[in-house]
């Protein structure tokens, strides 16, 4: 299973090898997933793990590119 890019870097950004701050870098991780679970049941659309992640639209865009 792929992680979302954007989620492994909040985890890495805020844990920064402190172990007092894993359970925050957690917590901050968690609240996204219940944010993108909340958006898919409301939607009914299925999960993008780029979706509205704007820090993954470079990304997307040169994913998109490769393609043509």
């Amino acid at each position: 299973m792929k992680l979302v890019p954007a989620w492994e870097r909040l985890y890495e950004r805020i844990y920064a090898g402190n172990i007092r701050r894993k359970p925050k870098a957690r917590t901050a991780v968690m609240h996204k997933m219940i944010c993108a679970v909340w958006r898919v049941l409301k939607t009914r659309q299925p999960f993008d793990r780029l979706h509205n992640c704007p820090e993954l639209e470079n990304e997307k865009a040169s994913s998109d590119s490769g393609l043509v």
